[in-house]
């Protein structure tokens, strides 16, 4: 009675150890895809973020350790590329362990229940190499902008912004009430006289000159003499 209690006790942990086993498995593999996601998608944005904004934050020429910011460019691609290939080792590492659990269940090679992959190592060794890179990649960037900020001037300062065409100031009316004229001058107006002539100017009408009375016919007394 008390073997039967034993073999039923051990049989019920080694149940409940194959299901916590379990358990904890797909919980790793869960935690190693979003580790690699996650890694990928900081190393990426990242990189972009340096590679496009960090010219404005802090400018490169004449900056102190200028070299920095390709060394975390440098350290964000071999973090990509790292996880990139932790992939395909990851896939080459599954393959292997179906061989292994063939030989092991259904050719019964109590061997292979030893035997790690080598590829498994391999997957394990880019993961947290990858994780490593992306952290340093980081610091090396906070560690540029903060010294030249702590040490220098940011790009923003030192740049002069002009934002459209500049605005002219209102011309103030003088005190002494006379009208600042823009433009062209305006000519004043022409009087018009008193009596005025339209035309050329009419002239006037020349008088005929009355005809002359005739002269007086001579006496018929110096006739006849």
């Amino acid at each position: 009675m008390a073997d039967e209690n034993t073999c039923s006790d051990q049989e019920l942990r080694l149940k409940l150890y194959a299901d916590t086993r379990a358990d904890l498995l797909k919980r790793q593999l869960s935690n190693s895809e979003n580790a690699d996601r996650a890694i990928l998608s900081v190393s990426t944005a990242a990189l972009g973020f340096s590679l496009a904004f960090l010219k404005d934050i802090v400018s490169l020429q004449g900056a102190m350790l200028s070299y920095l910011p390709y060394v975390s460019w440098a350290l964000f691609v071999l973090a990509i590329v790292v996880t990139l290939l932790s992939f395909f080792t990851s896939q080459k590492a599954i393959d292997e362990q179906l061989g292994v659990a063939h030989r092991y269940y259904i050719d019964r090679d109590d061997a292979a229940a030893t035997q790690r992959s080598k590829y498994a190592g391999a997957t394990d060794t880019l993961n947290k190499s990858g994780a490593f890179l992306l952290v340093v990649g980081l610091l090396v960037t906070c560690m540029f902008v903060g010294i030249n900020f702590w040490k220098g001037e940011p790009v923003s300062d030192k740049k002069q912004i002009n934002e459209g065409a500049s605005v002219p100031s209102i011309q103030r009316i003088p005190q002494g009430g006379e009208i600042q004229q823009k433009g062209a001058p305006i000519p004043m107006l022409q009087t018009i006289p008193a009596n005025p002539q339209s035309g050329a100017p009419v002239p006037s009408l020349q008088r005929v000159p009355s005809q002359p009375a005739p002269a007086p016919a001579p006496a018929e007394s110096s006739k006849e003499k």
